[in-house]
């Protein structure tokens, strides 16, 4: 689960890593206007006063909810390579507890899902962006960044028990956009799939499927690489190039990266598993 997953498309790479405040839709006033009675008649300055400090009061609940959360993720960034697997437990269990309080607010509902998937628990993760509803905004870019990761994360577990078709499920949805997670499609073009084609090629050469997995291959052995700008997805290209007997034109490809990207230190992961120095590769990870 080494690949970066958010590199490989424009929505990846957008966060909201401000501390959040909430929608109040309805505040628990039933019966119309907020500030008439019974009869409709105007309840005077006392009521205002009170309801804005009731909505003022929940507003800073929330957003102390949300803090909670930025902190909780913030010191898993700080420790999560020291394998404090704790501390991404403990985002999960603030966000359980929070989300039972606030279910309708998406920003405390993506730190959750954001916190499972990084535990590991992908289907939990995607039933609950599944039944989300992210409102369309700079930072709903991450709703979908996430479910897309959940997805392919499952993929490659269920790759590595055979589970074939479970994997193509995965793949298939990690490459839908959902209207619920308040960003749309881009353009075809201005989408990397290679990860995705990929792992469907090896659920395909599982199912014996030899000549559409040659079809995708292909097709991730052809995406067109940047030569000013290394991304890990290129790791993906060269193992299919040699998966399709292109070992001399594999090796050349790696060997350009090291010589354009001498200091970079994905550059070096991607060489590394390549040619399968798996322990050079997982130390350069700690």
């Amino acid at each position: 689960h080494v690949l970066d997953l958010g590199g490989h498309q424009n929505e990846g790479r957008r966060e909201n890593r401000h501390v959040m405040g909430v929608e109040l839709a309805g505040s628990g006033q039933a019966g119309g206007n907020a500030d008439t009675g019974a009869a409709g008649e105007p309840r005077g300055e006392k009521h205002r006063d009170g309801l804005a400090r009731k909505v003022e009061g929940a507003h800073h609940a929330a957003a102390g909810v949300a803090e909670e959360l930025h902190d909780a993720e913030e010191i898993q960034h700080v420790r999560e390579h020291e394998g404090h697997q704790h501390v991404r437990q403990q985002a999960v269990e603030t966000g359980k507890k929070y989300i039972k309080k606030y279910p309708s607010n998406y920003y405390i509902g993506l730190k959750y899902a954001k916190a499972l998937c990084e535990t590991g628990q992908y289907q939990p993760c995607i039933s609950l962006l599944n039944k989300m509803q992210v409102l369309p905004n700079e930072g709903s870019y991450a709703g979908r960044a996430v479910y897309r990761a959940a997805n392919l994360y499952q993929a490659m577990e269920q790759l590595s028990r055979k589970n074939y078709r479970q994997v193509m499920r995965n793949v298939e949805a990690s490459k839908e956009w959902p209207e619920n997670l308040g960003v749309g499609k881009p353009y075809d073009d201005m989408i990397d799939s290679r990860l995705e084609d990929y792992l469907e090629a090896k659920a395909l050469m599982g199912q014996g499927d030899n000549q559409k997995a040659a079809t995708l291959l292909s097709s991730v052995a052809g995406y067109k690489t940047s030569r000013s700008r290394f991304g890990s997805g290129n790791l993906l290209t060269a193992l299919a190039l040699r998966e399709l007997g292109k070992e001399v034109e594999a090796d050349r490809m790696v060997a350009s990266w090291e010589t354009d990207f001498p200091e970079n230190r994905i550059t070096q992961w991607c060489a590394a598993v390549y040619r399968g120095e798996m322990e050079k590769a997982s130390g350069m990870l700690k």
